[in-house]
């Protein structure tokens, strides 16, 4: 396997359009051989706090768009990034 010199990044793991795959069975039932090596944190533990990431985008004018609400609200990201800047 080759060396990767940046940090590799997930919302979660799902089909668009299907429910996110929360148990790490269901993910290799479903891509096989396709993802050689599966790490679970758990202190993020999706087997026991199925709640999604929140996402948002930023666009070129700075303003704040969800894009999916998860645990962390939106409201409290807005709130945070307010009393940074």
């Amino acid at each position: 396997m080759a060396d990767f010199p940046h940090p590799l990044i997930s919302t979660s793991v799902n089909i668009s359009g299907k429910e996110a795959m929360n148990r790490i069975v269901n993910i290799k039932e479903y891509f096989g051989e396709k993802i050689p090596l599966l790490i679970r944190d758990p202190d993020l533990d999706k087997e026991r706090d199925p709640s999604g990431s929140t996402v948002i985008k930023v666009d070129r004018n700075d303003k704040l768009h969800l894009l999916r609400e998860g645990k962390l609200s939106f409201s409290a990201i807005k709130d945070t990034i307010h009393h940074m800047s």
